[in-house]
């Protein structure tokens, strides 16, 4: 959680997005906060913070003093004294420690106050942030930064001008050598508390410390050249490890999965409190969220999550997984085996361009109960049983199928899909989801145990996350569903087979057409009226001949209407849309007189009667030309109005 958080703050400053850096969006990111906290998160990232937050209940203060830190990078660039840099170690690091410790828990057994452990956790973040100062020097020398202490490298006869030029010099080496020092003392203070963290997670704690104090001895290897070489962790043997320091908030983060599996609360009680309810906020401005609901308008909105329940890790779809998965199913109906099934575009660059990001896949049902899930772009399994070491997953052209379980939910009203990093094309997403229920009390023979479910599929067209998309998160409704139940688990879940395909909320395919027989017509009869408006308005404005030029143009764009409505209703349609094919032609008092043949008809009569006779010339004059323009362009202005105001015709033709 405070992984994902904190590297998205600070992604707004030193981001790839950081060229756009303002004071608004720093507030914008506040707001954003404010709404996490409210409860309302604005994409699927969120949804992680917002559960921590309501179910250990923490403070928003450390979580606005990193925002406040990240102020001060964008507008300070040195440093007086230690006390200024000390106020900005603990805005950008040490509020990390504060706000985890909640999450990471205090010993039952501790032997300090809980007032010790959170001044522990405060000094450990000082002690990193200041690692990292003195470990970038000379890349922040680059940038124009110093954050050294004014007054201390004063005191050693030192200026910005030196720490540019880049030399190590005899002053240089006794400011170190003070500086790692004080760093040092810091991570001694760090120890106390860190020692009486839960057991669960004391180990991550430690080995962030070993890892840190292990760059400070690194920068002394170097001969306290920080200038011109980056101080690395070596592993064992001399090898250097391609591993740099672990932020503190990344090393946090990796306790809280299993923690919260231990210290989790009552699941009826997560996301609630007797004043705040947990609903999405939609984004605003720069934060977007992309919404398909089966290719059309999504009249619900955005789904509501209320909870997070917790579930197993993803793993890789195979018959062997999925017989593990099914043996350790409960019989109560309690639990649930999940089959997310995602295709990647065959558009050329639809790859995962990040092969160090993930998938975040959120499940949320009619009643707001939620699942998050992490998925990585490659699993590697060990098991002697299973083929795949290290597939690369979401790569263009494939279909690649997750596994994991989970508490069951109610019946799937959308699922929102995200990318942390990088830039990848959706092609295709289904869900299938799978619980077992014992018929009755007296039996207990596995044979007799029915499996029941519901496979849902989704409608996608190529979307695209991540960079170069105006989203970076997609909420997907079902298009269609379909029930499924039988004895054998692994044949329902690995084929699908089908009992019922049940209608899904929102706009069915009888619906659609009779949406489309309304615009039909709407097009018609407003074509009809501006014809017979137009042509009157000219007859008393500018005379008979005006009139009738404007007429015939009114008629050319009525038959041009009729042309096209003709072509579509030719295409390749379903049974459904078969039967609806015709019902424009039936229309007026049920005649089955083709509207088109009806419509030529007239116009053939007024031609004839206006020049049938010979006495009048077939010559139109420019004020005639233009008058029959604005007559056909007569149907261009019908489809303007039947888009904004159709008329609901067939409806009342059917009542």
């Amino acid at each position: 959680m405070h992984a994902a958080w904190g590297r998205r703050t600070d992604e707004l400053v030193d981001g790839p997005n950081s060229v756009h850096m303002s004071s608004d969006v720093l507030d914008m990111w506040e707001v954003r906060l404010q709404d996490i906290f409210k409860g309302r998160p604005h994409d699927i990232i969120d949804v992680a913070p917002t559960h921590i937050v309501f179910s250990f209940s923490l403070d928003i203060k450390p979580f606005r003093d990193v925002i406040e830190g990240m102020r001060m990078d964008t507008r300070k660039f040195r440093y007086q004294n230690f006390q200024e840099l000390y106020i900005y170690s603990y805005r950008v690091v040490g509020t990390f420690g504060l706000m985890s410790v909640l999450v990471l828990g205090i010993a039952p057994d501790s032997l300090i106050s809980a007032q010790g452990v959170y001044e522990g956790a405060i000094h450990f973040g000082t002690a990193n942030q200041l690692t990292n100062i003195l470990r970038d020097v000379g890349e922040d020398a680059t940038l124009g930064r110093v954050y050294l202490s004014q007054n201390e490298l004063a005191h050693f006869g030192l200026l910005d001008t030196d720490i540019f030029a880049r030399k190590v010099t005899d002053q240089w080496r006794e400011f170190m050598k003070e500086q790692i020092a004080k760093a040092r003392i810091y991570f001694n203070l760090a120890e106390e508390g860190a020692s009486q963290l839960d057991k669960a997670s004391r180990w991550q704690i430690w080995s962030a410390l070993f890892m840190y104090r292990g760059i400070l001895d690194t920068i002394e290897d170097n001969g306290y050249d920080n200038f011109t070489k980056r101080a690395y962790l070596l592993a064992s043997g001399s090898e250097t490890a391609a591993m740099e320091s672990i932020p503190l908030r990344h090393s946090i983060s990796a306790t809280n999965q299993s923690f919260l599996l231990k210290r989790r609360r009552n699941p009826e009680n997560q996301f609630q409190s007797s004043s705040r309810r947990f609903h999405l906020h939609t984004p605003t401005r720069r934060f977007r969220i992309h919404s398909k609901l089966s290719g059309f308008r999504d009249s619900k909105g955005y789904a509501r999550p209320s909870r997070l329940l917790p579930a197993t890790e993803v793993k890789i779809c195979t018959d062997n997984s999925v017989e593990k998965l099914f043996s350790s199913l409960r019989d109560d109906g309690s639990q649930s085996l999940y089959k997310v099934k995602l295709g990647t575009s065959n558009v050329y660059g639809s790859s995962l361009s990040d092969l160090n990001a993930g998938i975040l896949l959120c499940v949320i049902d009619e009643n707001g109960d939620s699942i998050l899930q992490r998925i990585p772009s490659s699993i590697i399994t060990n098991h002697a049983t299973e083929s795949e070491d290290g597939v690369l997953h979401f790569q263009r052209g494939s279909v690649d199928e997750f596994t994991f379980e989970g508490p069951k939910l109610g019946k799937v009203g959308a699922v929102w899909i995200s990318l942390e990093s990088g830039q990848w094309r959706l092609g295709s997403v289904s869900l299938t989801v799978i619980c077992g229920k014992q018929s009755s009390l007296e039996e207990k023979d596995e044979e007799k145990l029915q499996y029941t479910g519901f496979s849902y599929n989704f409608a996608v067209e190529n979307i695209l996350l991540g960079e170069g998309s105006d989203s970076s998160m997609v909420q997907l409704r079902p298009c269609l569903v379909t029930e499924l139940s039988g004895v054998d688990p692994v044949t329902i879940f690995t084929k699908g087979l089908p009992e019922s395909t049940l209608p899904v909320s929102g706009i069915s395919n009888e619906e659609t057409m009779r949406e489309y027989e309304d615009l039909k017509l709407s097009l018609l009869l407003y074509d009809a009226m501006l014809i017979f408006v137009g042509t009157s308005v000219a007859s008393f404005s500018a005379g008979e001949n005006i009139s009738f030029a404007f007429l015939t143009g009114g008629m050319g764009g009525f038959f041009y209407l009729l042309l096209l409505q003709r072509s579509v209703d030719g295409l390749p349609a379903a049974e459904l849309t078969s039967t609806n094919i015709g019902q424009t032609n039936q229309t007026f008092g049920g005649s089955k007189v083709p509207i088109f043949v009806f419509a030529l008809a007239i116009g053939f009569t007024l031609l004839t009667v206006k020049y049938g006779s010979g006495d009048v010339p077939i010559v139109f004059t420019p004020k005639q030309l233009i008058a029959g323009m604005i007559g056909f362009l007569a149907c261009k202005v019908s489809v303007v109005l039947a888009a904004v105001k159709p008329l609901p015709i067939s409806l009342k033709i059917n009542e």
